[in-house]
């Protein structure tokens, strides 16, 4: 796709996206200090959660997988609601091969079908089991105050951003920790758009993910807010309350993953970019790419429309990758 057909789409698909904003501020002064960049920082800011049972409620049973709803308590404390995490599984009958893929939805969904959209049919067809992540403050976890999904996800009240990817991550965490232990193989963590960003942070303090996949991801939340078209009204709150980018940046860069050295091995990441993406810029993508040692990164000619309109192409480049990286991981323990 070319340069000005994917810049025309992604413009029109931003405003759609943009028509979803606050009615009013969502500004709140900030009570306590910063979490320092450090590891130290991040320890405290993502301790590790203790392992929890996660109750499976099936809803129908078919010739190859089983597909329900799961739920678990979210062992964050909010201020808000959502005190259970939430999602949907396809488990495979077939327990040989036992291969875990948790796919991490992005900011601002209504659903998780775009993430089985992308991947449910080819990875089922494989014979992996699938968990869809419902992040805070999203679909039916979303506040009753909140005037859309995601909301209270991003916003310019910054404690509670911080919060709520420090409950994303738990919770993600804990799902990680029961399948380790109660199923055991392979855990794969997707993430698209914000939820690439939520899965590169568990791949900075999580050692149990085996494959770490972040298609069309943020590095820099303060920097997408501030300097894309995705925070133009979280922008504007944060000026109408006399908060700068560099006072954004202080609090909000504990949650940039290109800060930390990941936990998952350099050759088990793979990151997905758009060449021409309006959401997330290509430069703040390839900072953490930088970081990181430069692992595998594909790059589309498309922008972050991309995600649906490549999905057969992300599909078949996700799943290549986790089956060469499987095979590839099991014949180095022999």
């Amino acid at each position: 796709m070319n340069q000005y057909l994917s810049v025309l789409i992604d413009s029109i698909v931003l405003t759609n996206f943009c028509r979803k904003k606050s009615k009013q501020s969502q500004f709140q002064p900030v009570g306590g200090s910063s979490y320092e960049p450090t590891e130290k920082g991040l320890e405290l800011a993502f301790p590790k959660p203790t392992l929890d049972d996660i109750q499976l409620s099936p809803i129908g049973n078919f010739t190859k997988f089983e597909m329900g709803t799961y739920s678990y308590m979210s062992g964050a404390e909010l201020d808000l609601g959502g005190k259970f995490s939430e999602g949907e599984y396809y488990l495979q009958t077939n327990r040989d091969q036992q291969v875990h893929v948790i796919v991490i939805h992005g900011w601002k969904s209504d659903s998780l079908d775009r993430g089985k959209r992308l991947f449910l049919d080819s990875f089922s067809a494989l014979g992996y089991n699938l968990f869809f992540v419902m992040l805070p403050h999203h679909m039916k976890r979303a506040d009753s105050r909140s005037d859309y999904s995601g909301e209270y996800m991003i916003s310019a009240h910054i404690e509670r951003t911080i919060r709520a990817f420090q409950q994303a991550v738990t919770e993600i965490r804990k799902l990680i920790y029961w399948l380790k232990k109660q199923r055991g193989g392979k855990v794969v963590v997707i993430g698209i758009s914000l939820g690439g960003l939520v899965a590169n942070l568990i791949g900075v303090v999580e050692e149990e993910v085996d494959l770490l996949v972040s298609v069309m991801y943020a590095n820099n939340l303060s920097h997408t807010v501030w300097n894309t078209p995705v925070g133009n009204d979280i922008k504007q709150d944060f000026e109408s309350q006399g908060v700068d980018y560099y006072t954004l940046q202080e609090y909000w860069r504990i949650l940039e993953p290109s800060r930390f050295v990941p936990r998952v091995s350099n050759e088990n990441i793979l990151l997905i970019s758009g060449l021409y993406d309006q959401y997330v810029e290509l430069a703040d993508s390839k900072q953490l790419w930088s970081a990181w040692k430069e692992p595998k990164h594909i790059l589309y000619k498309c922008g972050h429309a991309g995600i649906a309109l490549y999905r057969k192409r992300i599909a078949q480049d996700v799943a290549q990758f986790i089956q060469h990286q499987l095979r590839k991981n099991m014949n180095d323990s022999i």
